[in-house]
């Protein structure tokens, strides 16, 4: 069996168990530590609105159940499992993970022009101590530049979406989550890259 993974996001249920130096708890850091966001990191939809977009990462305990599972099933021969997150049509992108930010409890302000809001952010993570800078996007700015298409052409993922219908992890592919991002910035706080003090993180994953 070949998997081919892309974003691997924290554990539903162990605390504290992230990926400190990805470039996603980098970005919800830095917004957290900024204040600060696009209206949209995607291009605009229709008449100016507010893209329909998606994004890819799983939960890293659901991706290892799936590869132990099918990796357990007899087969011959080679096949290829491209694990991802398929609920293209669900809406949840970085801009619903922003508005997850703000219900967790911090205050983030949308800047409406994108190349503002990018001088704006990379100021304010100038302006933090070093030591704070090493746990923020500082170093991958490059890839906030210009907005994210909100439409990229689908992986196909069907041999993956088949498998875990038939495995104890499945039946289905999770979404993500306003639980789940909570539950990720409860993490963050656990490890004490965020302050504490914000409103209590509630609900399950």
């Amino acid at each position: 069996n070949i998997f081919r993974g892309d974003m691997m996001m924290p554990h539903r249920r162990y605390r504290g168990q992230i990926n400190v130096p990805d470039m996603f708890t980098r970005l919800l850091y830095s917004i957290v530590m900024t204040g600060l966001a696009p209206a949209s990191f995607y291009e605009a939809g229709p008449g100016g609105t507010r893209a329909h977009a998606h994004y890819d990462g799983l939960p890293v305990d659901f991706i290892a159940g799936a590869m132990v599972g099918i990796g357990c099933q007899p087969q011959r021969g080679i096949r290829t499992y491209n694990i991802v997150n398929h609920h293209r049509d669900d809406g949840v992108s970085l801009d619903s993970v922003v508005d997850w930010v703000g219900s967790a409890g911090y205050a983030v302000e949308r800047e409406g022009d994108h190349a503002q809001w990018l001088n704006r952010f990379e100021a304010k993570l100038n302006a933090l101590t070093e030591a704070q800078r090493q746990h923020s996007s500082i170093a991958i700015l490059q890839l906030f530049r210009q907005p994210f298409p909100a439409s990229e052409a689908a992986i196909g993922c069907r041999h993956f979406v088949a498998a875990v219908g038939t495995l104890p992890v499945g039946p289905e592919v999770p979404q993500l989550t306003e639980a789940y991002i909570h539950k990720y910035l409860d993490d963050m706080q656990g490890l004490g890259l965020l302050p504490a003090g914000r409103r209590p993180i509630t609900g399950a994953a």
